[in-house]
């Protein structure tokens, strides 16, 4: 059995880090776009407020 935490990495959030980088690559900060540098992930309720 996979670990979900994996597929989920893959499937969901390894795409987005992808096109983030994608568009560093681009030099879209140049064109006035930030870009996140620190994404925080979790379910609802699991204290990710607590984080920032």
């Amino acid at each position: 059995m996979a670990n979900p935490f994996i597929s989920s990495y893959t499937e969901c959030i390894q795409p987005l880090l992808n096109a983030i980088n994608g568009m560093r690559q681009r030099n879209i900060l140049e064109e006035g776009v930030e870009l996140p540098t620190i994404v925080i992930v979790g379910d609802q309720s699991s204290d990710k407020a607590s984080i920032v």
